[in-house]
């Protein structure tokens, strides 16, 4: 390319980012320690930074580091957002699809009896841990009594799920 071209060229990448992320790219000064360092802007893929840039915000509020993120990724990968993106993407439908095959299972008498079983077999070590602890710490049984059905609920979720919710909106912090 001539110097006119590259010149025009960086023209473009400059309105481009500076219409879609409102940030000059005029005064850009890289990151020293990352790949792309040292190499111009134009070495990318126009459409592969400003998806970068947009992905990358959501770990900083600075437009200009979210750029230097993006190309440091397209140094490893030149379409390293199209495969990102089609990761999320592939991942989101497979859950869909577990959750929509969780939801829509038909579960016989005997397929409940034993998830129930599972759940109390789960549940038990809980509770007399529970037990344990607040009484280690001095609690009277009638205290524990009281604190442990709101924690005791809240481990049971949480083992069994994964899921740390105050779902109830009163157990104790």
């Amino acid at each position: 390319m001539n110097k006119t071209s590259d010149a025009d060229k960086y023209a473009e990448y400059r309105d481009l980012i500076l219409e879609t992320h409102d940030v000059d790219i005029d005064n850009f000064k890289q990151v020293e320690e990352g790949r792309a360092f040292g190499k111009p802007i134009t070495n990318y893929n126009i459409e592969q930074l400003l998806i970068g840039m947009e992905v990358e915000m959501e770990h900083t509020k600075n437009p200009l580091f979210a750029l230097t993120i993006s190309m440091d990724h397209l140094e490893e990968f030149s379409d390293y957002y199209d495969r990102l993106l089609k990761m999320e993407d592939e991942a989101k439908a497979e859950l869909n699809i577990k959750e929509s095959s969780i939801l829509n299972s038909e579960l016989t008498e005997g397929d409940l009896k034993k998830q129930t079983k599972a759940v109390i077999d789960a549940i038990i070590p809980l509770r007399d841990n529970l037990y344990q602890h607040y009484a280690g710490q001095g609690f009277s049984d009638q205290q524990i009594k009281r604190k442990v059905p709101y924690a005791f609920l809240r481990g049971a979720i949480y083992t069994l799920t994964g899921w740390n919710k105050n779902i109830l909106g009163y157990w104790e912090a």
